[in-house]
């Protein structure tokens, strides 16, 4: 549908990231957190069905991610990443899936 409506795929690929991007940085109101996950979890869909995960697992889309995030968040987010090994934390949906958790 949003190939259909505008056009060529890189275009709603780039809105996307944009999205989550090019925003003010976040805060740590439940709301701001909670709207940043949605937002980040319909990109991550689109980027998804696209088959397109490299845009958002790129270095300079993680950075300009963690970067909007509150201080409190990235440290917690750069613990996180220090005690577990197992995790694979150059993936986006594994920010995310730490931002959930966070805004519960």
């Amino acid at each position: 549908m949003l190939h259909y409506r505008f056009g060529q795929k890189y275009i709603v690929v780039k809105a996307h990231i944009d999205s989550i991007t090019d925003c003010p940085s976040l805060n740590l109101e439940k709301n701001s957190v909670d709207k940043f996950v949605t937002d980040s979890t319909n990109c991550q869909t689109v980027i998804d069905a696209w088959n397109v995960a490299s845009e958002l697992n790129s270095p300079q889309t993680l950075e300009s991610v963690f970067e909007r995030l509150p201080s409190l968040l990235q440290r917690k987010f750069v613990e996180r990443v220090l005690l577990d090994d197992d995790e694979d934390f150059s993936k986006f949906n594994q920010l995310v899936k730490f931002l959930k958790e966070s805004a519960m």
